[in-house]
């Protein structure tokens, strides 16, 4: 029990140390343990044979709890000063912390871009009814995007409202400490459920968190990513459909008899993955307007271009894609990603882009030894 409040309670007290204590005879209290932050500072003489003669089950069981506790195998031994006893689990904190690993630490460069279909001004994170987020915290980056489902403009329902909520509510719950991108969506999509019940809507989702050098993924419709490596795509996501053109999405439907057969996905049934990341590694997150539109190959040409990696550097990649894929959009003679996509589906000769709107997040990985 000593050892589990050791990351705990110094957290929520709110200082360096906790000193514990323990009955000695009727109306005496002497000093157990001293709990820190980074391990366990222990008292002279707690392990010794004169402690064991004058207390021997408090000593044993003392003994067996940093046993269970440290897979190291760290036993407390009798000094004259008090003596840190760091633990697996604090070192795995401090690791996660600092970013730091075995290799060094890690530096996350993201930048953001996108465009409308109908000229619609970007609003904050409000590109045309497509939405995206970027949270930064001490232990990891979390990233997402969501495109809001065009179809409820039929019924007069703006459908940037849903995907804007259901980003910044998952925003805000990776700010809040969840690093877990099922759990930030879960969460981000529950608070609008639950603040926004009169808020009508579909979206897809596609949240990515970056800790230490693990890139953790859940996927939900035709939204994604891509992750880049050394000109090749080493890791990239799958699109999720009912139909042709009906992604899964997650769903606020009005409670009428119309509507019960519209689509209603759950963020359980979104794909989630877990890759490991190298520095110089580039991962692009974007909405169906931009992977619809600009094939992988021309994904991994633009970022090919990418000498030094840096804000600047990578403000311009992104913009550079948006801009590309905005303008493949309108041709129509070039044979784009939907256009295989729908002559493989109806048998038939098709070409040109698909005007839509279209979003994409850069996260770049690279070793902070190797920028300023």
């Amino acid at each position: 029990h000593y050892c589990a409040v050791q990351e705990t309670a110094a957290s929520l007290l709110s200082v360096s140390w906790l000193q514990l204590w323990r009955p000695h005879g009727m109306r005496c209290w002497t000093p157990l343990l001293r709990v820190t932050r980074t391990g366990i500072l222990k008292r002279p003489g707690m392990t010794g044979n004169r402690h064991r003669n004058r207390s021997s089950s408090t000593g044993s069981a003392v003994q067996s709890c940093f046993h269970s506790s440290t897979s190291s195998g760290a036993q407390l031994t009798r000094r004259r000063r008090w003596q840190p006893v760091t633990t697996t689990e604090a070192t795995n904190t401090d690791q996660k912390r600092s970013f730091s690993t075995d290799q060094g630490r890690l530096q996350v460069i993201t930048a953001a871009s996108g465009c409308a279909l109908h000229g619609r001004p970007q609003e904050g994170q409000k590109i045309g009814h497509d939405s995206y987020f970027v949270a930064k915290t001490e232990k990891f980056t979390a990233l997402g995007v969501a495109d809001g489902v065009t179809q409820w403009l039929n019924h007069r329902i703006d459908p940037a409202d849903f995907s804007f909520s259901l980003m910044e509510n998952c925003r805000r719950s990776a700010v809040r400490g969840e690093s877990s991108p099922l759990s930030i969506l879960k969460e981000g999509y529950a608070v609008v459920r639950a603040v926004r019940p009169r808020l009508i809507g579909s979206s897809t989702a596609c949240v990515a968190v970056i800790q230490g050098r693990t890139l953790m993924t859940a996927n939900l419709g035709d939204s994604g990513f891509v992750v880049i490596r050394e000109s090749s795509v080493a890791h990239a996501s799958s699109p999720q459909q009912h139909f042709p053109s009906c992604p899964y999405q997650l769903s606020i439907l009005p409670r009428t008899k119309e509507h019960k057969t519209f689509v209603h996905d759950s963020p359980k049934m979104a794909d989630l993955t877990s890759f490991k990341l190298e520095p110089q590694d580039v991962i692009v997150l974007g909405t169906d307007g931009l992977f619809e539109n600009l094939a992988q190959e021309q994904i991994i040409d633009n970022i090919a271009t990418l000498k030094d990696i840096n804000q600047e550097s990578v403000t311009a990649l992104v913009k550079s894609l948006v801009d590309e894929s905005r303008g493949l959009a309108y041709e129509i003679d070039e044979m784009t990603p939907f256009a295989r996509e729908a002559a493989r589906l109806y048998f038939g000769k098709y070409k040109g882009g698909k005007p839509d709107d279209i979003t994409a997040v850069i996260a770049a990985v690279v070793d902070s030894h190797c920028t300023k």
